[in-house]
């Protein structure tokens, strides 16, 4: 693994070391002393430090109690995603602690060990030579369905409707359904990757003995569209709220900021948008229903607390902290930072104005 790959992972892991708390905290449970550990140390750390104790934690105990071991560091070890991050041997003590105290679902947790060795195989694919519409359609189109029909099961029909936009009148599913045979997909595979996320697909693909190469290529491209996609709406949303505070300008003052400031990881960003949907919070508006399919998937996002109020290691609720807003009306919060908007304020500016527009 590359060091850019293992420090992405890493800092993936230590964010779901936060929800470990937040979690917590939903069966009135508040891991205090867990917390400050985060708030000092990253997420990985802590987690081999809590694996390589002798003793299981006191949150270990507590958790147990509570017949939530799911939420245990060990659990979170044992995930697929982050075999890679721990030795053979941490990953062991965490699934024999599970174990110990009777998580039932420790099995679960070791598909990677079936995966690398290639037992675990996926169905076969069944190749068409029929190539018309493979041929005919976009590249973008076609990733598109693949992803579709391999995690959310979407039917053929669905893929016409939604994908290629094929007009109800002539729709019968059969363009899509022939895109997916040409590459070897049949109804087996639908929603075979419903639990997954594409890095994890994608590993499960690369270790299989049939060719899934066109498959895989199709993933690795959606793979990079949203990262690049969620970068372009960080960065943007970041120059918004730069006005906050005149600190950041300042020479030396850039690192801190950045750092301490401001959420940046794209994750929230993505389930933000997953929860309120890709409208403007103050305004309503849609960008790809004004500029089609360039403004499709595009949003930007704010942090309902003002940015000032923040502190290192803030742990950012998607569905609380953060809503979608349209360009204009990201500027129009942060124009004055002296006097920084919420999102009801705006609103009722918007009402007030559109109140005194003459009716015709």
């Amino acid at each position: 693994m590359s060091n850019n790959n293992h420090d992405e992972l890493a800092n993936q892991f230590h964010s779901d070391m936060l929800n470990i708390y937040k979690e917590a905290k939903k069966i009135n449970y508040t891991p205090t002393a867990f917390l400050q550990m985060l708030t000092k140390q990253n997420g990985l750390i802590v987690a081999k430090k809590l694996i390589n104790s002798n003793q299981p934690s006191t949150g270990f105990s507590v958790l147990w109690d509570k017949k939530r071991l799911d939420l245990t560091v060990e659990a979170l070890v044992l995930k697929v995603e982050y075999s890679t991050l721990f030795s053979k041997e941490e990953r062991q003590t965490a699934k024999e602690r599970l174990m110990q105290y009777g998580y039932k679902n420790v099995r679960m947790n070791e598909d990677e060990e079936l995966i690398t060795a290639g037992k675990i195989k996926l169905p076969k694919l069944v190749f068409s030579s029929r190539a018309r519409e493979y041929n005919f359609y976009s590249e973008e189109k076609k990733d598109s369905i693949v992803y579709e029909y391999l995690f959310n099961s979407m039917s053929h029909r669905g893929l016409d409707e939604n994908v290629l936009m094929i007009p109800v009148e002539v729709r019968t599913g059969h363009e899509s359904m022939n895109i997916l045979h040409f590459i070897g997909l049949r109804d087996i595979h639908k929603g075979i990757f419903k639990d997954y996320s594409i890095e994890q697909a994608i590993k499960r693909l690369e270790h299989q003995e049939q060719d899934f190469s066109i498959v895989t290529q199709s993933l690795y491209r959606l793979n990079k569209e949203i990262n690049g996609t969620l970068n372009d709406i960080l960065n943007s949303d970041i120059d918004s709220e730069k006005a906050e505070d005149d600190s950041y300008y300042k020479d030396g003052a850039v690192n801190f900021y950045y750092g301490k400031r401001y959420e940046r990881n794209p994750e929230n960003r993505k389930k933000a948008i997953e929860i309120h949907g890709l409208n403007c919070f103050a305004c309503g508006f849609n960008f790809e229903e004004i500029y089609g399919e360039r403004g499709k998937g595009f949003i930007e996002v704010h942090h309902v607390s003002l940015l000032s109020t923040l502190v290192e290691e803030t742990i950012i609720n998607p569905e609380k902290d953060l809503v979608p807003v349209c360009s204009n009306c990201h500027r129009m919060i942060h124009r004055k930072k002296d006097n920084v908007l919420t999102i009801d304020e705006l609103k009722e500016i918007l009402n007030n104005k559109r109140n005194k527009l003459p009716s015709f």
